[in-house]
């Protein structure tokens, strides 16, 4: 039976196989594991809460979370730095399609996107004040967000274009 490493609220996961991934919580809390979660190495960072967490391959990764915080390793997750996002809102949710493109979405209708691995982070008109809380891009071209009030994005070219989709659902 496995048991979490901390009694902190959790809010993130990612695993890049069946035994390596982080989860990510309040209070800066980042934990790794490489035993599928049968142990794991804190590698928390005490600031803020963090929300969602990527890696675009074996070292490099982000996670982002309350206060406009981005932070990103290239040393998988040992050291983590602090990148410029522009809000001091609650950033939810960050994917990148490649080590260089990758995407962050928050309150407010907050969306910005880097190709420079998080150098820096460029503003998007969303059209919209509602919160997004996930934001995925399996390739350069294809970004969906989605958010509260039934609100989703879609983009077919990178993000210049964006339309509206409707879930009609409750």
């Amino acid at each position: 039976q496995l048991s979490s490493p901390t009694s902190q609220y959790l809010r993130g996961v990612y695993f890049e196989n069946g035994q390596s991934g982080w989860i990510t919580g309040y209070a800066g809390t980042i934990y790794y594991t490489n035993n599928g979660g049968a142990s794991w190495t804190n590698q928390s960072t005490g600031v803020y809460n963090l929300y969602e967490i990527t890696f675009v391959n074996d070292s490099t990764g982000w996670v982002v979370g309350q206060n406009g915080r981005i932070l990103v390793t290239v040393n998988r997750g040992t050291n983590w730095s602090t990148q410029t996002s522009g809000t001091t809102g609650i950033i939810f949710g960050v994917d990148f399609a490649t080590h260089n493109k990758g995407w962050v979405c928050g309150q407010n209708g907050y969306l910005r996107y880097t190709t420079n691995a998080g150098a820096n982070w460029n503003s998007v008109s969303s059209g919209t004040t509602q919160a997004f809380y996930m934001v995925t891009a399996p390739d350069s071209f294809h970004i969906w967000v989605a958010g509260l009030g039934e609100t989703v994005l879609h983009t077919t070219d990178g993000g210049t274009n964006w339309s509206f989709q409707s879930i009609n659902s409750y």
